[in-house]
């Protein structure tokens, strides 16, 4: 009778340990993404048109910085979903030409973006998906080495834009790999565009002539794909990844593009 009794005490022991340890989302692994902070630096191609300047397609290489900040934000309290906040913002300089030419176009572009989410923790094991908006801006230019009196265009938008996410972590024998994806599609904005033919000179001397144009899906299809993987190490984490960045408009008789595909590394040290 002391030895069943004995046996019981430990049995119930082990499940009040147990249940102390078991995760409050209902026995799913639970995901430690709260905080997320990274910087990269990408190396990349990227496609220019513009007909403000040239009819042609200049092609070339990018840099891109682009530094990536996720926290989690007060309020619901459910362990299954969470509310967050993230701050992305990405550098790109570029240099690019047209086949069998010697002309060449130098440019960069300041993108940021601030958004919140919803998150679900708990859709599957190691699995979070996100859903929520953005609200950005673009500030930047593009300027051709060819003579004439249109070799510069300036780049300036803002934007409300859809987004999506979804982070899944994979733990292997002596590390784990967190993977990340992310699609930034802009739904509404405005942009600054010279008219078909009018210069910079006309536009300072003669004023606003129709410049600040509305954006929508379809006068500016853009999107944003972000493709990554956090590597956990001893001392750090190193994270590899691919950015496909998607932007064109067709505003006052104008048409313009810029297709950038960019490799991007990064390292964070561990504490």
């Amino acid at each position: 009778m002391k030895r069943l009794f004995l046996y019981m005490t430990m049995l119930l022991s082990c499940v009040s340990l147990s249940a102390e340890k078991k995760p409050t989302n209902c026995g799913m692994i639970e995901i430690p993404i709260f905080p997320k902070d990274k910087l990269l630096v990408g190396i990349g191609y990227t496609n220019q048109y513009d007909t403000y300047i040239s009819p042609l397609e200049y092609r070339g290489p990018q840099l891109d910085i682009l530094w990536d900040n996720e926290r989690r934000l007060k309020g619901i309290k459910n362990g299954d979903c969470a509310l967050s906040f993230q701050s992305l913002l990405d550098i790109q300089m570029h240099t690019s030409t047209p086949e069998s030419s010697t002309l060449r176009m130098y440019g960069g572009d300041i993108h940021y973006d601030a958004g919140w989410y919803y998150n679900w923790l708990s859709v599957a094991p190691g699995l979070r998906l996100k859903a929520g908006g953005q609200v950005g801006g673009t500030l930047g230019g593009i300027y051709c080495n060819r003579s004439g009196n249109n070799p510069a265009n300036a780049h300036a938008a803002v934007r409300l834009s859809a987004s999506v996410g979804a982070q899944y972590k994979w733990f292997l024998r002596h590390t784990d790999v967190t993977f990340y994806y992310q699609a930034d599609l802009p739904v509404l904005g405005a942009a600054f565009s010279p008219d078909y033919e009018q210069s910079y000179y006309e536009l300072s001397k003669y004023g606003y002539c129709h410049n600040i144009c509305a954006t929508t899906p379809a006068n500016a299809f853009s999107i944003r794909q972000m493709l990554s993987a956090d590597i956990n190490f001893k001392h750090g984490t190193l994270t590899v990844g691919y950015k496909a960045d998607i932007r064109q408009a067709k505003l006052n008789h104008l048409q313009q593009h810029q297709y950038a595909h960019s490799f991007m590394i990064g390292w964070r040290k561990g504490f």
